[in-house]
């Protein structure tokens, strides 16, 4: 086989060398596609070959059929086998074919190969073609579907049989450029492969290369970008919580990447509390320019572990302006430690509702006093699990896994309104209560449950209603409180969509004196 591929080769060089050089209105088109997208020019002859080819590696020649001036994009194709080296590649796969005559596998195989070829020139071909050059192309492909096609060691041809031609024309149809990069990306593929190939793999690092896995890990999750805002802040969460600099890496800009690779064993931040992983919520999600800032608020999983009951760090979010895309995570500010309080469940914000600040407020005044109201926000994404090595399914546990494009899954609003009675007004004689709402807008008519309240102490309604009578006259200061609490919302651009308003009843001595309304904040529903 071998014998037969040489002779085959060394026949049509001879008759190349006999062939006429191609006319000299054919060598100008030549030269001007040749300069037109910067490749190489060889030798061109005029054959009575049916289709265009390259052959030979080291002193390549151009054979062009006799007759009419070829097509531009012809005489492209065959100048990118020549930039690519492809008629080298066709004689070492033709070598191998030789030494592998008995094999009708690799053989198989090779006619495969040959044929990549011709599809990766076409890639090549139409990533320089324009518009309707591209359509062109394809139809003079269908053209060399009927020519008869040689097939010469060696050599690389435009037409390489019907059946083939077929496949490069569908192909073209769904072409799409290949990003930038890949040239490198599959260079890098093919070395990992390759060097797994030749020197196999070990079956387990020795305790010394265990720091450059590490490095290695930590790499790759500098490559693997959060996709979107939850996700973000998700990882950076949980990359606290654990103390994993491997999550904090995903969720952290390029700057800080070295500084990350340092940490190793250390605490992510210097004052970073101890954290027992229990659970999360992102607090009040504001804009700010070109990205977000928001708190993040952490319970203990266990109140008598000696850690922080909760802990709350404030946080920046924003798209990374360079490189990879992706969200990222920054630090804006100090951690703020509790002691001895807790995280609602279903609600980040601590007892007492100190240590997450109000986001918003408002203000309305009435007849006989002024109402006011201020909120707070919490986003959630779902990281509720089931404990797999238990002999019984048991929900409730928290998930730890990676999560880099996830999902905000629900959102709350927690709303304090306060009364307080005009200043020189006589107050009520045996109580003080409120009724309130929210609103999709101010202006919606909202029936009230009680037409008069009774009893001491809160309560709760449906619809979102919530009423209470706070405060004998003895025991009060001249202000009662209500919390609208754990109100469902709706998740809008990243953010928590509030109420337009909230509607407010006050009662006094269990009567209702006046009906109030004051703003929300934003449009909810």
């Amino acid at each position: 086989a071998f014998l037969r591929y040489a002779t085959a080769y060394v026949r049509l060089r001879l008759s190349l060398r006999r062939c006429p050089p191609v006319r000299p209105d054919v060598q100008e088109l030549l030269n001007r596609t040749a300069a037109r997208y910067g490749l190489p020019v060889c030798r061109a002859v005029e054959t009575d070959l049916p289709s265009a080819m390259v052959c030979g590696a080291l002193r390549p020649i151009l054979a062009l059929p006799g007759g009419d001036a070829p097509d531009e994009k012809i005489l492209l194709h065959e100048l990118l086998h020549l930039k690519y080296h492809d008629t080298a590649q066709n004689a070492f796969w033709s070598i191998l074919r030789a030494f592998h005559w008995c094999n009708p596998f690799l053989w198989a195989v090779f006619d495969r190969i040959q044929n990549d070829l011709e599809s990766l020139c076409d890639q090549r071909a139409l990533e320089r073609l324009r518009g309707g050059e591209r359509r062109e192309y394809g139809l003079l492909l269908l053209q060399q579907a009927t020519v008869r096609y040689a097939r010469f060691p060696g050599t690389s041809s435009i037409s390489n049989g019907a059946a083939n031609i077929r496949r490069r024309v569908e192909a073209i149809a769904r072409f799409q450029r290949y990003p930038r990069g890949m040239a490198l990306a599959s260079a890098c593929i093919a070395l990992t492969l390759g060097a797994s190939v030749l020197y196999g793999t070990a079956s387990a690092y020795p305790a010394e290369d265990f720091a450059v896995v590490s490095e290695l890990a930590l790499a790759r999750t500098r490559i693997q970008r959060c996709g979107t805002l939850a996700g973000a802040l998700d990882t950076y969460a949980k990359a606290l919580m654990l103390s994993n600099r491997y999550y904090f890496a995903t969720a952290s800009p390029l700057s800080m990447q070295e500084e990350i690779s340092q940490l190793r064993d250390k605490p992510l931040f210097p004052d970073t509390p101890d954290l027992i992983v229990g659970s999360y919520a992102v607090a009040n999600m504001e804009r700010d320019g070109d990205g977000y800032r928001a708190f993040i608020a952490f319970a203990s999983a266990n109140q008598n572990s000696g850690a922080p009951d909760s802990a709350i760090l404030p946080v920046r979010v924003r798209r990374s302006p360079v490189l990879l895309e992706g969200w990222i995570v920054e630090r804006n500010g100090p951690w703020n430690i509790q002691e001895g309080e807790t995280i609602q469940r279903g609600f980040p914000l601590i007892s007492g509702y100190e240590s997450v600040p109000f986001m918003g407020e408002s203000e309305t005044r009435g007849k006989t006093g002024t109402l006011s109201a201020r909120w707070q926000t919490a986003l959630y994404v779902n990281n509720e699990t089931e404990r797999p090595d238990w002999p019984f399914p048991l929900a409730g546990f928290f998930d730890t896994a990676l999560k880099p494009d996830a999902r905000f899954d629900s959102a709350r609003i927690q709303t304090e309104i306060r009364y307080t009675l005009r200043e020189g007004l006589s107050g009520p004689e045996q109580s003080i209560g409120l009724q309130g709402a929210p609103l999709s807008n101010p202006e919606q008519d909202w029936q009230f449950e009680a037409e008069r309240l009774t009893g001491f102490g809160g309560g709760g309604g449906s619809d979102g209603q919530a009423q209470m009578n706070e405060r004998r006259p003895e025991d009060w200061d001249g202000s009662a409180q209500l919390w609208l609490s754990n109100l469902e919302a709706k998740v809008r651009g990243g953010t928590v969509a509030l109420p337009a308003a909230y509607r407010v009843r006050v009662f006094w001595d269990s009567y209702p004196v006046e009906t109030l309304t004051v703003e929300g904040g934003g449009a909810y529903g």
